[in-house]
């Protein structure tokens, strides 16, 4: 089955249902992965980059994930069940208890290095506010597309 889209839908368009499976036209190698399990992308993006420096060429990784929010803000996001919404985990969390359980990070210690990340963003968005804004002239400087 088709998973919910926002605008042009996925099907039947390709023949393939999977992205990763149509590598081969492309003569790279292709590899999918499902869920949200940092671990499993972890692991196939590994194997990319020793394929590649290996001079195997590039891997097309598709990620099956789920969306926790709508495309866009103001998106209803009425084309998903309740149901599915309800049943949906975020993966960040989900991966922090992980390791917390599995002992390799204190919950004090993720604890601070949330604070960290945090500081740390807020002053990027501040630098970003209080930063002039360019000149119309620059509009189209660096513009490659």
């Amino acid at each position: 089955m088709q998973p919910p889209r926002a605008t042009t839908p996925r099907l039947p368009a390709p023949r393939d249902r999977r992205n990763s499976d149509r590598a081969s036209a492309y003569a790279c190698a292709g590899e999918y992965v499902a869920g949200n399990d940092p671990d499993l992308i972890f692991a196939a993006a590994a194997r990319a980059v020793a394929l590649a420096r290996q001079g195997g060429g590039p891997t097309i990784l598709e990620l099956q994930t789920e969306r926790l929010h709508g495309h866009f803000i103001g998106d209803s996001a009425d084309y998903r069940s309740k149901q599915e919404i309800a049943g949906q985990v975020d993966p960040v969390a989900r991966y922090r208890l992980r390791l917390i359980d599995e002992e390799l990070i204190s919950a004090g210690d993720m604890n601070a290095l949330d604070e960290r990340i945090r500081a740390e963003v807020d002053t990027a968005v501040r630098f970003g506010r209080d930063a002039p804004y360019p000149a119309p002239t620059e509009a189209l400087e660096r513009v490659f597309a």
